[in-house]
């Protein structure tokens, strides 16, 4: 959202949504990136020292697994396979979203 606001703010503004957070939506978003790569940043550090197999924090090892499984999807079946966005998925829930936002 934080890059969307930046690049072009007239898009994310005009978007219609339920609830918004005004003028302070941008702090927000900045507060919140800020947050999670500080929080991101720290999870990744052993837990105590030294480092040894019982007290290893493995979320490291496993996050740095489910990044290489996402890029090896992405070449060999993304890449070419992916077909994009399902517009009648996207428009029936625009639909539903307009008919929830009238009653």
């Amino acid at each position: 959202m934080l890059t969307a606001r930046l690049r072009n703010p007239t898009l994310v503004a005009d978007t219609p949504n339920t609830w918004s957070l005004g003028r302070f939506g941008p702090v927000i978003n900045a507060y919140a990136l800020v947050y999670t790569a500080y929080v991101g940043l720290f999870t990744l550090l052993p837990s105590t020292l030294p480092v040894a197999w019982e007290n290893m924090n493995y979320e490291g090892p496993i996050f740095g697994l489910v990044v290489v499984l996402a890029l090896a999807l992405w070449v060999v079946w993304a890449r070419k396979g992916w077909r994009g966005l399902n517009k009648e998925v996207i428009d029936a829930v625009v639909a539903d979203a307009d008919r929830r936002s009238r009653d």
